[in-house]
This record gives structure tokens, sequence and C-alpha cells, in this order.
């Protein structure tokens, strides 16, 4: 991607070699587009394991190709100056910060059975059975059953939209993140650190 056609800005985030700036790129897609970014690049100390590291990560970024649930490469900079690496701007930062940045917003909510398969994120498809529910209100099955998705990867609860956080959303997030393993398991690709200050939210908490 052409040097000059990238605006940086301010620092996300910081290491001892290394730097994530957000930036603007001008028609990353077509010529007239402008994109906001994360840029990922050196510092002036970093040694030389350290640029071969980056490097590698491009190679495997490359490698793996687009999925909704990991952090695409967008492009990069290899001509002209220090390796800059381009991927899609997570707007909503890590998720650690942002589970605690809300978590006096969490609604704790105990719902019916039937309120559950409703809104959550995943409905029971086989045929109900007998539950027992204990004082505490929560309920069990002797079965396992067939569980299904009612809700697009995409689509959102409520409440991350209202500023409120619910079960359901945390649900989804645990779902989203197997969704990505999966993916990387695909490509012959193991993480080896998930954690959640290492998964990023987009828009609409993808």
């Amino acid at each position: 991607f052409p040097r000059d056609k990238l605006r940086l800005g301010g620092v996300l985030g910081s290491g001892a070699f290394g730097k994530v700036v957000e930036a603007t790129a001008y028609g990353l897609g077509k010529d007239n587009d402008v994109t906001r970014v994360a840029v990922k690049m050196l510092k002036p100390s970093a040694l030389s394991v350290e640029r071969e590291a980056l490097m590698s990560e491009l190679k495997i970024l490359s490698h793996l190709g687009y999925h909704d649930n990991i952090v695409n490469l967008l492009g990069a900079c290899t001509q002209g100056g220090p390796m800059l690496m381009i991927t899609e701007y997570c707007s909503h930062g890590d998720l650690l910060n942002f589970l605690r940045a809300h978590a006096q917003d969490f609604m704790e909510s105990f719902l019916s059975v039937d309120e559950v398969e409703g809104e959550a994120f995943y409905k029971n498809m086989a045929a109900q059975h007998a539950r027992l529910r204990s004082d505490s209100g929560i309920s069990c099955s002797s079965d396992y059953q067939e569980m299904q998705p009612v809700l697009s990867p995409g689509q959102t609860n409520l409440g991350v939209q209202t500023g409120s956080l619910f079960v359901g959303d945390l649900m989804r997030f645990s779902h989203q993140v197997a969704q990505g393993l999966d993916f990387l398991s695909t490509r012959n690709c193991i993480h080896r650190d998930v954690a959640a200050r290492n998964v990023l939210l987009t828009d609409h908490c993808v």
C-alpha cells in the first residue's frame, strides 16, 4: 500500500519495541475510499528479532484470509521506509477494558425458561422436556438437547446498543471468540494466548 496515502494518528497501544496507531487510509478499496484503520509498526529501538517477528505476523495474516471474527489484514507498506502493517480498526478496544468500563451497567437478570429461550443467543430446537426448578431460579433438564443460534453473529443484543450489558451479550462474545478460533484451526493456526485483553471489538460489538 502506498505510504503517502496513510495519515497516522494517535497511539492505540504501545510495547517495548512496537506500537499500534490509529490511521486514515485513502484509496484502500476504491480510489476515493477513506478508511479508518489501525497501523502496527516497530519503534526505532526494535532489534532484528522484532523485525522478523512482525514480518512473520504479516505472513500469517496474509495466509489466514478474511473472517468476521479475526482482526483482518488490509494491507502493508514494505518499501521506502519502516514496515507498516495495516489492519481493521477496532473502535471499542479490547474486551477486558470494555467489560470493566461496562461493569456498573451489567444487567444481571433472572429470566424464566420461556424468556431465556426467546431472548438468548441460543434457542432449544428439540421438543420440550420436563424441567426442575430450584429455589434459586435455575432450571435444569435431564437430557442434552440440540441448540441452534437464533441471531446471526453480526446482530447485537439490545444491551450493548443502549449502554447496558446483558448475559446474552457475554454469550455472544464467547460464541464469536469460539468462531474465530475455529476458523484459525481450519487454517492450521493456533493462537496460544486467548484472553480478554487480546479480543478486540469493532462496531456492533463484533
